[in-house]
């Protein structure tokens, strides 16, 4: 180089490098993966797994997952879009991660939002599509030709239910594109379908913006979706018109089980739930809690459409403003009982937000004495996550419609155990198990074919404790 000084601020002062001979290392770091479509997006050609070992995986265009065709996800891949890219499934797809190593659906930059999940037009003989242990975020619904796709943040679903999400989070997802329909769902979108959706969490998604209307912060149910909610916690979701967290439109009639619904936001009605026309079936709330939601033009923690049928049942919930917190005078709510307003008392440890401190009257008020809300007792005297000896009461396939259905459950030490199966009168119509259990996971099966179609409650006990969840019974 030619011999010089730097003249003090960074720059060479006059003189130049020259560099006649070079080579390139190239040091192998866990590199990700490009996975890119041509034009046509064509399909996979094979099932594929995503591993680990090559992740992150970058999108650099739309994915389509093609009829007959798998995409399984392992444990701790990174799946980051580059672009307002969406994933479509016409075949199915296998995510199930653990808690140690979650799978991430994510923007690679956070400036640029991608693009949602999207299952629809899939054949009926298609397998069941799993996400477990998954996280959704920032996901932004846009405009499509096809009416809807301005709806469902992180996922749109249309007339399929063989999907599955289970201890996933949905976070910083929104939905804002006016179209000929209000952008609903922040996270998630449903049209004709019926879904598990358990024990996830849902916080800081939004549907709409300032001048554009949108419903449901977090979940928008249409047409005909009855989908199972339990064990899920919603807060800190807005939403610019109606319902916070979760918008029931148009003769849909979800279960919601065990769920905490606090601290979501309406600009105009129901700042927790919005309700409406829902005169079909009948929307069960059980064991819920409701509490500390807001709305801009009045304080209901469940608005309902006062001009449209609605029909819904509340039953053990813990409802601020108790049934003023409904709307009592709508003809619609038909059924009402054993529903408490009294402040929940969550836990204030941050590792622990939104479980029960051993004051809560929520411990023992839920169906079958059972407590209400996403999480039991979990806070006492400082100390959180106290030890339970029974874990991860599962029914699966849930809803079932025939044959058999299959229980799972876990014990930390051996013991007695036994499980009941009640109607939602309170009824004991089963017991499908009752005996001595070794420590560890468990599975038993046995037939629903005497059991009406209908929503039941499976109670398993042992020394005391006790875990509740539920299951549907399809026609």
């Amino acid at each position: 180089y030619c011999a010089d000084t730097f003249n003090g601020n960074g720059r060479y002062n006059g003189g130049y490098f020259n560099i006649e001979t070079a080579r390139l290392v190239g040091i192998y770091a866990n590199c990700g993966t490009f996975v890119q479509c041509d034009s046509l997006c064509n399909g996979f050609t094979d099932h594929t797994t995503w591993t680990a070992e090559h992740s992150p995986y970058f999108l650099d265009n739309n994915i389509l997952i093609d009829e007959g065709h798998t995409l399984i996800i392992e444990p701790d891949v990174d799946v980051r879009v580059r672009g307002p890219y969406s994933i479509t499934v016409k075949g199915a797809i296998d995510a199930r991660a653990t808690e140690e190593n979650p799978i991430l659906f994510t923007s690679s930059n956070p400036n640029v939002h991608w693009n949602s999940f999207r299952l629809y037009d899939i054949p009926p003989e298609a397998d069941s599509s799993v996400f477990e242990r998954c996280i959704f975020e920032n996901a932004l619904a846009t405009t499509g030709s096809q009416a809807g796709f301005n709806s469902g943040g992180a996922i749109k679903v249309r007339d399929f239910s063989k999907l599955r999400f289970s201890n996933c989070t949905f976070r910083y997802n929104q939905v804002y594109w006016p179209t000929s329909l209000p952008p609903s769902g922040g996270a998630i979108a449903l049209w004709g379908s019926s879904p598990l959706i358990e024990y996830c969490e849902f916080h800081d998604n939004k549907a709409g913006r300032t001048g554009v209307g949108g419903f449901g912060g977090a979940i928008f149910c249409y047409q005909g979706s009855d989908p199972m909610i339990k064990h899920s916690l919603f807060y800190d979701n807005i939403a610019t018109a109606d319902a916070g967290a979760i918008v029931i439109w148009e003769d849909c009639a979800p279960t919601l089980l065990n769920n905490t619904i606090t601290g979501n936001y309406a600009e105009k009605h129901g700042g927790g739930v919005f309700l409406y026309d829902c005169g079909e079936d009948s929307v069960m709330f059980i064991n819920n809690i409701l509490w500390n939601n807001a709305s801009g033009i009045d304080s209901q923690q469940v608005g309902v459409e006062p001009l449209l049928p609605v029909r819904a049942s509340f039953s053990y919930n813990d409802i601020q403003g108790g049934l003023e917190g409904i709307d009592p005078d709508h003809e619609g709510i038909y059924y009402a009982e054993n529903n408490i307003d009294e402040y929940p008392h969550f836990c204030e440890l941050e590792e622990s937000m939104y479980t029960l401190t051993e004051l809560s009257p929520c411990l023992t008020s839920g169906m079958g004495g059972n407590y209400i809300g996403a999480f039991g007792w979990g806070c006492y005297e400082g100390i959180s996550d106290a030890e339970d000896n029974m874990d991860g009461l599962n029914f699966y396939p849930n809803p079932v419609a025939s044959g058999h259905i299959s229980v799972s459950f876990f014990m930390g030490n051996p013991g007695q155990a036994r499980l009941e199966i009640y109607n939602l009168t309170g009824e004991k119509v089963s017991e499908p198990m009752n005996g001595y259990y070794a420590s560890g996971e468990h599975r038993v099966t046995f037939s629903v074919e005497g059991l009406p179609a209908g929503i039941y409650f499976g109670r398993l006990t042992d020394s005391g404790q006790s875990i509740t969840t539920g299951f549907v019974r399809m026609k």
